[in-house]
C-alpha cells in the first residue's frame, strides 16, 4: 500500500488545519522501511495564475512558487495507465509531508479510507522525486531520505 511511486487515494483526509475533510490523492515518494514514509498530496489548485503552466517541475524564484504539474488526462500510471482528470499540482514547499505507517494504518487503512490506484511511471517519479530535492524549503530530512533515490537513478 505505501511503497515507494503508490498512488493513493484517501477518503476523508484530515489536514489538521479547519479544512474540512474530503478525499486526497497522495504519491508515495519513499518509504525507509522504518515505519516513516515521505508523501506528497496533490491538489487541484492553481495558486499563481500568471505563472506559465508546463508539465513537470515549475519553479518560479521570485514568487516562491515551486510546484509539480500533471496536466489533465495525461497518463501517469504504469499499471492501470492512471490520470487525473483535471490538471494536478503538488506544492513542494508545503505538501511535502513525512507520515508514519502505523498512523496511516490506524486513522485510514483500518477505516477502510485508503485505496491504492496505481503506480507512478519511472520518468514521472524520477521527475518529482528531483523537483522536491531541488526545493527550497522541502525540510533536510526529507531530501535526505530522497537522496539514495536519486543516487540509484544517476548511476
Amino acid at each position: 500500500m505505501f511503497s515507494e511511486k503508490s498512488i493513493i487515494h484517501i477518503s476523508q483526509f484530515d489536514f489538521k488545519n479547519k479544512q474540512p475533510l474530503k478525499g486526497r490523492y497522495f504519491i508515495i515518494m519513499c518509504n525507509n522501511g522504518d515505519n516513516l514514509v515521505v508523501m506528497s498530496a496533490a491538489t487541484k489548485t492553481k495558486h499563481l495564475s500568471d505563472i506559465e503552466t508546463k508539465a513537470g517541475c515549475i519553479k518560479h524564484v521570485i514568487s516562491n512558487f515551486h510546484c509539480y504539474h500533471f496536466p489533465k488526462k495525461k497518463i501517469i500510471g504504469a499499471e492501470n495507465n492512471f490520470s487525473f482528470k483535471k490538471d494536478t499540482f503538488i506544492y513542494v514547499n508545503k505538501n511535502i509531508q513525512e507520515k508514519e505507517i502505523t498512523w496511516l494504518n490506524s486513522e485510514y487503512v483500518e477505516r477502510s479510507l485508503v485505496e491504492k490506484i496505481d503506480i507512478l511511471n519511472s520518468q514521472e517519479y524520477e521527475d518529482l522525486l528531483y523537483c522536491i530535492y531541488t526545493g527550497d524549503h522541502v525540510k533536510r530530512k526529507i531530501k535526505r531520505a530522497i537522496e539514495p533515490i536519486l543516487e540509484k537513478i544517476c548511476k
